[in-house]
């Protein structure tokens, strides 16, 4: 097995000339990047069909990590709550399809 550790907001050529790889894992990475759409819109190039993609978060978007308009979740939108799993999905959708149902799970610390 390879694994490769890379800057989500700005993969290195060398990242992306490993890929597709067989599974990625986002994990409580979403609200900590400046511009997480761009790392969704990317995953569909990392992950190889058939593979396994998990991604996890907190969902505690803040501004001093993430600028308000780039949130995916937490806001309201047309009169709608928008949720991150929401947004995922639907940015998702044409390339993966669940293997599980989403599971919201509280949040524990150590």
């Amino acid at each position: 097995a390879v694994y490769v550790v890379g800057d989500a907001e700005e993969l290195p050529a060398d990242v992306l000339a490993e890929a597709p790889f067989d599974a990625v894992v986002v994990d409580s990475l979403l609200c900590r990047l400046r511009q997480p759409l761009n790392l969704v819109k990317a995953l569909p190039q990392l992950v190889q069909v058939g593979g396994a993609l998990v991604i996890s978060s907190s969902n505690d978007w803040c501004p001093a990590h993430t600028p308000r308009n780039s949130w995916m979740g937490g806001f309201c939108m047309n009169g709608e709550q928008m949720s991150t799993l929401y947004v995922l999905t639907h940015n998702l959708k044409k390339t993966f399809s669940p293997q599980s149902k989403p599971e919201d799970l509280p949040r524990c610390s150590q």
